[in-house]
């Protein structure tokens, strides 16, 4: 359901693309959530990030804590049936290209672009600090040039689920919604001509979407993200074996209520 350093089983994989006006401009909101099992120790997840070259900062990260239903709630709402104050964090600046924070269960590194990634790991707890993985981190900046990378790290022998991550950007493509979904949980560089296995649940949202199912969150949701949280949202599972890729939509069709899917492999013009 995504690309791992090394082997791992991944499941339930949660994923929203939406956008939403800021100031007069638009912003994309990328979120992710499953539940990931470690085979052999310390290991991490790729979440490649089309954003505004060196525009992704700690500020564009919502830590959830406080209302981590979110995603299950979007994905809820896709099949009708027949405010707490988000907590601070102190990432830990590595560089300009890189900061290291907590986030639940993972150590997460937020960088610039995926060769800023190796310096930065040393900076990950020890019992969390994946292997060092250069066949990977080159290809990811091979085929997302540019692009900002979450390197979710964790190390849990059971199953667990990890707390949502969302956070939002200036898009590269703000036309265009995107959905990671390239995968391969071997440790391997993922073969883009491969099948693949997937489990996952899409929703998606757009400014002034038509014939969207409303959300209805469990958790008390901050004011200040009224703006960001969708409503409404439109979506569908994904299961079985589909050719390895991304998933892209077109955001004026998202506008009309349509969920037509691209599935892509990188990169991307």
């Amino acid at each position: 359901m995504c690309v791992c350093v090394a082997p791992a089983r991944l499941s339930n994989t949660i994923i929203l693309a939406s956008a939403f006006q800021n100031n007069g401009t638009i912003r994309h909101v990328m979120g992710y959530q499953n539940r990931p099992q470690s085979q052999s120790g310390p290991n991490a997840m790729l979440l490649p990030i089309p954003a505004v070259p060196n525009s992704v900062s700690p500020k564009d990260l919502i830590l959830t804590e406080d209302f981590s239903h979110i995603l299950k709630d979007m994905a809820a709402a896709i099949h009708p049936p027949t405010r707490a104050m988000p907590k601070s964090f102190q990432p830990q600046a590595v560089s300009a290209q890189a900061v290291v924070f907590e986030h639940g269960i993972y150590t997460v590194v937020l960088a610039q672009n995926a060769s800023a990634i190796a310096p930065a790991l040393d900076q990950v707890p020890e019992d969390k600090r994946p292997p060092l993985n250069n066949a990977v981190f080159d290809a990811y900046t091979e085929w997302y040039p540019d692009w900002a990378i979450a390197l979710c790290c964790f190390n849990n022998a059971d199953l667990k689920e990890g707390q949502p991550i969302l956070l939002t950007f200036e898009p590269l493509y703000p036309d265009r919604l995107f959905c990671p979904g390239l995968d391969s949980h071997t440790g391997d560089v993922p073969d883009l001509r491969a099948a693949v296995m997937v489990d996952h649940t899409l929703v998606l949202n757009a400014p002034g979407m038509e014939r969207g199912y409303p959300v209805s969150y469990r958790d008390e949701i901050p004011e200040e993200l009224d703006s960001i949280l969708p409503t409404e949202v439109i979506g569908n599972d994904f299961g079985g074996s589909l050719t390895n890729g991304d998933w892209w939509f077109e955001l004026d069709q998202v506008e009309q209520g349509h969920f037509n899917s691209q599935r892509i492999t990188p990169p991307f013009t």
